[in-house]
């Protein structure tokens, strides 16, 4: 039974941009508000952001990409 719960709450592949539509929220949507909003402050607290259970860290670089394609411009 433990092996079949984890197997249906698990996807068991770990891909750079696995599910384009959270990267698209990030890239579009919720840095350019949040780089917005702290401009309007002028706020210098550092941007962290948690993944979870990446298995070999495809998603977490993925993030990492995004953050830098993001924010350089």
């Amino acid at each position: 039974m433990k092996r079949r719960v984890i197997n249906e709450i698990t996807t068991r592949e770990t891909l750079f941009f696995r599910d384009s539509s959270p990267f698209d929220l990030l890239r579009n949507k919720l840095l350019p508000d949040l780089v917005d909003r702290r401009s309007r402050v002028g706020s210098r607290i550092p941007i962290r952001i948690w993944s979870a259970a990446c298995s070999t860290g495809q998603e977490a670089y993925s993030i990492a990409i995004v953050l830098r394609e993001t924010l350089e411009t």
